[in-house]
């Protein structure tokens, strides 16, 4: 239908570069279109697509801001796969909300569904993850029923991580002195490398077998750090 043409016209001819000086010194400011978008369904989710298309936009970033600031808007733009670790607040406010569905439910695909939005959000950046798995490690260490929750989901984010992220911010997890200190460093370059679709490191491997291998007894690094799919396929 027209609708769905215009949109579609939108997201085909939509150019960040024309908007770019609007709010520097002598810029036009935001256009007056924009409060009809957000104020409409259909615009709202226009401009959520082109968020996700263009996420450096200066106008479609102030445009998700004007959409956060109504009341209730923080779930809908989340659900819509925009990026919200600049926007740390909602992205804090939200992660609690699914965090206490995830206590209250037991419905087994709701879980499944708030985990996968939970990994979406911590996979945003850096900050993301490190926010988030904090969160799981203190809610997991609660004496509560659903505590055991917490650590699942902890293990899936770990597990669910493709470029080392997890092993490498397992680090700040962990004393300095601590021997996964080192190890996840290297398993963290290993994946990344892994990732790549490269091979590893043969000097990599070493190192990493000599830390597992020479240490004493109760000094060796975590073998949870080996448990992730991409190092046991490395490994064999």
């Amino acid at each position: 239908d027209e609708a769905a043409y215009l949109r579609q016209l939108a997201l085909e001819k939509f150019k960040p570069s024309i908007f770019s000086g609007i709010f520097s010194s002598g810029g036009s400011g935001a256009p007056k279109w924009l409060n009809s978008l957000i104020e409409d369904a259909d615009g709202r989710s226009l401009i959520y697509d082109l968020s996700f298309r263009h996420q450096n936009c200066l106008l479609l970033t102030f445009a998700v801001q004007k959409i956060l600031m109504q009341p209730g808007r923080d779930e809908e733009v989340a659900s819509q796969g925009v990026d919200l670790s600049s926007y740390f607040g909602v992205f804090h406010r939200i992660l609690m909300v699914r965090l206490r569905a995830i206590a209250s439910t037991n419905d087994t695909e709701r879980l499944k569904e708030l985990s996968r939005l939970i990994q979406h959000g911590a996979f945003s950046n850096v900050t993301g993850y490190l926010h988030v798995r904090q969160v799981l490690t203190q809610l997991e260490a609660v004496s509560q029923p659903w505590s055991c929750r917490f650590k699942r989901l902890r293990e899936d984010l770990e597990m669910a991580s493709k470029d080392g992220i997890a092993c490498k911010m397992s680090r700040f997890f962990s004393p300095p002195d601590d021997a996964s200190f080192a190890a996840s460093t290297l398993i963290a370059d290993i994946l990344a490398t892994a990732s790549g679709g490269h091979v590893a490191p043969s000097s990599d491997v070493i190192k990493l077998y000599r830390q597992y291998k020479s240490r004493g007894s109760g000094c060796i690094p975590s073998v949870k750090l080996l448990h992730h799919p991409m190092m046991v396929k490395v490994l064999l």
